[in-house]
């Protein structure tokens, strides 16, 4: 009998530890359709395991093996339904005692297999085929010509998955506005191109062979022969390789591009211009490893640009173990042999780098290694273990102009070739790098122990006078497509020196020295954009000595002697050469027609002789673009009209001086941003009287001047000014980026329907002196935040003073937060002495942070 009252005694929950589950996977065995996998499947009852089932792709159990608890399960992967580099397990199944069978499931991505696997592109319809599944990964099976297929290759959409070239190449690509990648965000290796052409003439910013990524990895990607030529008046992001990396992280390594030539052909100024031999601009990234080499970038005029001999403008970034050889002609400012312009967001290092590119420019901020670094951030850039070697000119008298980086001359640890030349001739001055001789380059302790350029490069024809090569990122192979670099030691005729003198208004006569050892016969001389009359040509001791009688065909600070023409054994030969001749001419403007006969698309010198009345004048030629405007105080007056596009104004753009001149009764009507009676400047802006100016756009960087940069502002007389805009709001200045003095301000009306609103100047940057300035009469509005009396917002990193600052009888008003009296929001980053300030009969009105002075001061001491 059964005893009684017995309770049912159940057995134990099985528990997860008691049951199979993969420890880990490893890859043993690759194919493109097919991989094997080893399984670590902990184990404890050592049970068979009978299946794993794998999402998107079949599963096989080859073999298992027992040992101590655990399993080692080699499983062959095949058939995938997709090909893609992550395999989600959905379950492992194993039988037990009495031939029970347990399965365990996982959830979406809890356990993966890391294994690329690939279709097959085995011609060029297959390579067509990514489109229809961009998701997935693909290699080259075979090399692949496209001559004939225009943009049919084109990838049209975000691909995400992988191309893998196998080290095959793909030619004769000739694409017509458009890409042959348009939005990378997975990845792109080992693969060759040749034969790249691309001609653009929409309205898409990007050339490149791929247009834009994000998120991606760009590795062992070679193109050697490619043509990218711009046929329209817009914005421009060009490199090589890649149009624009944008806000995420993208892996650029052991690429490189060579004999490339990028061309901007239009006659118009284009508003931006961000181009690089290899990228056009990128954020957040990282180039190791790559090169250009053979490059000639040839550009054209731009207001805002950035051009370099690797990467044209780094918001931030890090670019190491790189080099660039070739030439750069550009007309614009940030110009450098490695970076054009870095930003001051983010921490950017160029390190281990060197450059053998000869720059050609007619602006400042011309660097050997990097064009700019932002003002007023010293440490922003980490630039150290660096070697420039190519020639640098630019048309420009400025200052800004190193052989490392143009706006500093401290960088540690860099290095120049003492024979560079620099505008033309060869300097004893540093500008920023440690010379080194010819003899200090042929030896391999120079670079290993000097430069430090480390282990990336092989020296081992350094002692020929070849600049090094470069290796992978492994340091086992160096990278395709590399000639020979040697370094040039003298020109057989070289310019020694240039003495000028103006004979009269438009004409000079020059002695031009040439060292002419050989004593070759010099028969003709060329200055850019002057007509040119020899007058004498002698020849004696090795040297040559030609006077020369020029007038100007364009009016400029200086000129460039171009070229030498020369008779070897009876042929002509020319010598290229930049020599500069420091003679400035003015274009004198009388008249409306004198107006009207500015030449677009140059920037050159004008002296306004007398008033210009436009009353009644149609079609008054707006957006033109000076170097120079300078008068005694003669007035350009009565004028109207309507612009479109960014950086718009009756002047466009000028960048070197305006002096003296006085504008009346203008009403500028924009549709974008940087809009003013003069769009934008870079220029010293003094003497200047704005009366009766009405600016109206519904866009940013609104103000007499839409923005402001590096010269100084003073002296300036406001009266009865209306300005309408969005953001970056002021009756003088939008957006400023210079020391401002002297400015008196009356009957000033600003309406700014969004933020940093100021009477005078809507938002000023470093440096970000503000001295001797009143403004009275006035109403100030903004249904932001960040508006003041005189400045809405204020932010330097500077040392400096802001002194003597009145506001009286204004009405300063807000919809939002941080309204002051003169100061909306004040953001000192280093000392900032800000005395005497004087604010009477204002109302103040705002959401919070109110302030009779300073609506909210933030961060370190002021």
């Amino acid at each position: 009998e059964v005893m009684p009252k017995q309770e049912y005694i159940e057995l134990p929950e099985i528990k997860d530890e008691d049951l199979a589950d993969i420890i880990d996977t490893e890859v043993i065995e690759q194919g493109t359709s097919n991989v094997k996998v080893k399984f670590r499947v902990h184990n404890p009852s050592a049970e068979q395991i009978t299946n794993i089932s794998i999402e998107n792709i079949n599963v096989r159990i080859l073999s298992q093996e027992y040992n101590e608890g655990i399993s080692d399960v080699i499983v062959e992967l095949y058939d995938p339904i997709k090909y893609i580099s992550e395999y989600n397990v959905q379950s492992i199944t194993v039988k037990g005692a009495y031939n029970t069978e347990y399965t365990r499931e996982y959830e979406q991505g809890e356990k993966i297999v890391k294994a690329d696997l690939y279709k097959e592109i085995h011609n060029v319809q297959d390579w067509k085929n990514i489109n229809t599944s961009l998701t997935e990964n693909y290699m080259l099976m075979t090399d692949l010509n496209f001559i004939n297929e225009g943009n049919t290759i084109q990838i049209n959409n975000t691909f995400t998955g992988k191309i893998n070239g196998n080290n095959h190449k793909i030619s004769n690509l000739n694409l017509t506005n458009a890409w042959l990648i348009n939005n990378l965000q997975g990845t792109i290796e080992n693969l060759y191109v040749e034969n790249f052409n691309f001609e653009k003439g929409t309205s898409y910013a990007e050339m490149g062979l791929i247009r834009y990524a994000q998120d991606a990895t760009i590795n062992n990607v070679h193109i050697k022969g490619a043509k990218l030529e711009s046929k329209v008046n817009v914005n421009l992001y060009a490199g090589t390789l890649l149009g624009q990396a944008g806000g995420g992280n993208v892996i650029i390594t052991n690429s490189s591009a060579a004999e490339v030539e990028i061309v901007q052909d239009v006659n118009e100024i284009v508003s931006q211009n961000r181009i690089g031999g290899l990228v056009g601009t990128f954020n957040g990234s990282r180039i190791e490893n790559c090169y250009t080499q053979d490059i000639n970038l040839n550009l054209g005029n731009a207001i805002e640009t950035a051009i370099g001999g690797i990467v044209g403008y780094v918001d931030k970034g890090d670019i190491t173990n790189c080099y660039a050889e070739g030439k750069i002609e550009a007309v614009g400012t940030r110009v450098g042999g490695i970076t054009g312009n870095n930003s001051y967001t983010e921490q950017i290092t160029v390190t281990n780098c060197y450059s053998y590119v000869e720059i050609i420019n007619t602006e400042e901020y011309v660097g050997g290694i990097i064009g700019k670094d932002p003002d007023g951030y010293d440490n922003a850039t980490n630039t150290h273990n660096n070697l420039s070697i190519g020639n640098i000119y630019t048309g420009k008298q400025t200052e800004n102009i190193g052989r490392i980086v143009s706006n500093y001359t401290d960088r540690a640890n860099n290095y120049a070739y003492e024979n560079q030349k620099i505008n033309g001739y060869i300097t004893e001055e540093e500008l920023g790098a440690i010379p080194l001789s010819y003899e200090d380059l042929c030896k391999t302790t120079t670079y290993t122990n000097t430069i430090q350029l480390g282990e990336a490069y092989d020296y081992s024809q350094v002692g020929e006078g070849i600049l090094p090569k470069l290796y992978n990122t492994q340091g086992t192979e160096l990278l395709p497509n590399q000639e020979d670099i040697k370094i040039e030691q003298t020109e057989e005729i070289v310019i020694n020196n240039v003495t000028s003198e103006k004979t009269d208004a438009n004409t000079i006569e020059a002695l031009i020295e040439i060292s002419n050892p050989q004593e070759k016969e010099i028969v003709d001389i060329e200055v850019d954009d002057m007509e040119v009359t020899i007058t004498k040509n002698n020849t004696e001791n090795g040297k040559t000595y030609i006077e020369i009688k020029a007038t100007p065909t364009r009016f400029y600070d200086s000129y460039k002697v171009s070229k030498i023409i020369y008779k070897e054994n009876g042929e002509e030969k020319e010598q290229e050469t930049s020599a500069r001749i420091e003679e400035q001419f003015y274009k004198e403007l009388y008249s409306y027609e004198d107006w009207q006969g500015i030449e677009e698309g140059t920037y050159q010198n004008y002296k306004l002789m007398n008033d210009i009345d436009f009353t009644g004048r149609d079609n008054i030629k707006s957006n033109v673009t000076m170097s120079r405007l300078e008068s005694n105080g003669s007035t350009l007056k009565n004028i109207e009209i309507n612009l479109r596009g960014d950086y718009s104004g009756l002047i466009r753009e000028i960048r070197t001086n305006l002096d003296g001149v006085n504008f009346e009764n203008i009403k500028v009507t924009g549709t974008n941003s940087y809009v003013g009676v003069i769009g934008k400047s870079t220029a010293e802006v003094k003497n200047i009287k704005f009366k009766d100016i009405i600016v109206t756009s519904s866009y940013d960087q609104i103000g007499s001047i839409g923005k402001q940069e590096i010269g100084k502002v003073e002296n300036i007389e406001l009266e009865n000014i209306t300005i309408t805009g969005k953001n970056y709001v002021g009756s003088l200045i939008g957006y400023s980026l210079s020391n401002i003095v002297g400015i008196q301000a009356t009957n000033i009306t600003i309406q700014g329907s969004g933020e940093r609103i100021g009477g005078i100047v809507g938002s000023n940057s470093n440096p970000g002196t503000i001295n001797n300035t009143q403004i009275q009469d006035s109403n100030i509005t903004g249904t932001g935040n960040y508006v003041g009396g005189i400045v809405g917002y204020y932010s330097s990193n500077d040392t400096n003073n802001i002194i003597n600052l009145k506001s009286i009888n204004n009405k300063i008003q807000s919809e939002g937060e941080r309204t002051g009296g003169v100061i909306g929001f004040f953001q000192p980053h280093n000392l900032v002495t800000a005395e005497y300030f004087e604010v009477n009969d204002c109302e103040i009105i705002g959401k919070s942070n109110l302030g009779g002075i300073i609506g909210y001061r933030k961060f370190k001491p002021s």
